[in-house]
């Protein structure tokens, strides 16, 4: 499959070095970050920087897997708890940059040629807050032009994400910008420019099938047909709902021999008794590896060796992957497990908002027609059931058969679409 780079943003750069960085809190933020890094229009000189602190990817597993600790997780996310949270943190963030001064100084020094422009991509607010701190200090002491870019990973307008000091923040809805925009102004933040475009995705997912590549995937929606249907399981990064996924799969397979999963998931001591269990099944095909970043490769690489007819994900950023039309590499259908943290239920209104998933839970009055992706049932076991019944209705073939949306609206061509990446480059050119 061919996937081409949109050059009419090219530039000549080579006086630009781009920074991107991204947190360990699951695989979410690396995703995006790679989606932004592969689609760059040009040929420039270019850094990964994710936050060192091994605590945080502790702290946010235990926090997401357990029911004690969403309930604690979810207190920093609503009401006057997020409040107290963000004033905390955000303080905390803009008054300990030390570190990471050091470290981009060090960046430009270690340069043989000195960068003028420097752009820093940044998809979580960690140290986004404490770029957005040490602008003027690096634009003075190296005199170079240093420009701060944060790109919102969620739907989900979380005071947090006001990065004040920012050149301009991405956000996937107008919803979001107008909510973080109000909430500027009611805490007499200094004003940053919120700009709303398509959630940036992978150029390899939304690359376009040949004819013949979408017909292996509506045949797999085919009751009659006999060919194996490919399922994508990618674990998150906080290992959550292992429990779910393994009798969800177990289940499903029972009903047809047709279904082949595979299981994407980082090597950890949280994840080893799921894998080794899944290597036992004969349907099942494990891409594992102890390096996120490799996780994050091996997803795109089963995407690009396997047509992919079904997703089981949690609605995190992956929801966004509903914005991928059936007839593009990464069009697979989506089912989603029960949400984590306020952010995953925002993705999801999201989704209802612009009828992509139905608006009501699953049950036998809905009508599957173009929707991109249903709400798995809390049992896993009659959520596998519903999912074969709908399978034998035929239900699928309908969902991967409609044309493609005309959007008629601009905000609807701001929220909606698959060309969120070359948007986003387009967007930011000025500072290129």
């Amino acid at each position: 499959m061919d996937i081409k780079r949109d050059t009419s943003v090219y530039t000549d750069s080579s006086s630009t070095m781009v920074i991107f960085t991204y947190a360990p809190t699951g695989l979410g933020h690396l995703r995006v970050t790679d989606a932004l890094h592969d689609s760059m229009p040009f040929n420039s000189k270019t850094v990964l920087l994710g936050a060192q602190d091994e605590k945080i990817t502790y702290i946010h597993r235990i926090l997401s897997s357990s029911r004690i600790g969403r309930s604690i997780f979810e207190s920093f996310q609503n009401g006057i708890g997020e409040h107290i949270f963000v004033k905390l943190y955000r303080s905390f963030l803009r008054n300990n940059p030390d570190t990471l001064t050091k470290q981009i100084l060090t960046l430009i020094d270690q340069q043989y040629i000195p960068p003028q422009n420097i752009v820093c991509i940044c998809t979580h607010f960690s140290l986004a807050h404490q770029l957005a701190e040490i602008k003027l200090k690096i634009e003075k002491e190296r005199q170079v032009q240093f420009k701060v870019i944060v790109q919102v990973t969620d739907d989900s307008p979380q005071g947090i994400w006001y990065v004040h000091g920012a050149d301009i923040i991405t956000v996937p809805s107008y919803n979001t910008k107008e909510t973080l925009e109000l909430y500027g102004k009611e805490e007499e933040l200094s004003k940053t420019e919120f700009v709303v475009l398509p959630y940036p995705l992978s150029p390899l997912l939304t690359a376009q099938y040949s004819v013949s590549e979408f017909q292996r995937r509506v045949m797999q929606y085919n009751p009659k047909s006999s060919a194996k249907i490919h399922v994508a399981v990618p674990v998150s990064g906080a290992a959550v709902g292992l429990e779910y996924l393994s009798t969800f799969i177990t289940k499903l397979y029972s009903l047809s021999d047709r279904f082949l999963f595979h299981v994407v998931s980082k090597k950890a001591a949280y994840t080893r008794q799921f894998l080794y269990k899944m290597s036992r099944r004969s349907y099942v095909q494990i891409y594992a590896s102890d390096s996120d970043r490799e996780v994050v490769n091996a997803y795109e690489q089963m995407y690009r060796d396997n047509c992919i007819s079904f997703e089981i994900t949690k609605p995190s950023e992956q929801a966004f992957k509903t914005l991928v039309l059936p007839q593009q590499v990464g069009g697979s259908i989506l089912l989603f497990t029960d949400p984590v943290g306020r952010q995953e239920y925002d993705n999801l209104d999201f989704m209802k908002r612009h009828n992509l998933i139905p608006s009501l839970a699953i049950d036998q009055q809905v009508t599957y027609t173009c929707y991109r992706g249903l709400c798995l049932l809390k049992d896993p076991n009659e959520a596998a059931q519903f999912i074969y019944a709908l399978l034998e209705e035929g239900q699928f073939t309908t969902m991967s058969e409609c044309p493609i949306p005309v959007l008629k609206t601009q905000k609807k061509r701001d929220e909606l679409g698959s060309n969120g990446t070359q948007r986003f480059w387009q967007t930011i050119k000025q500072y290129l």
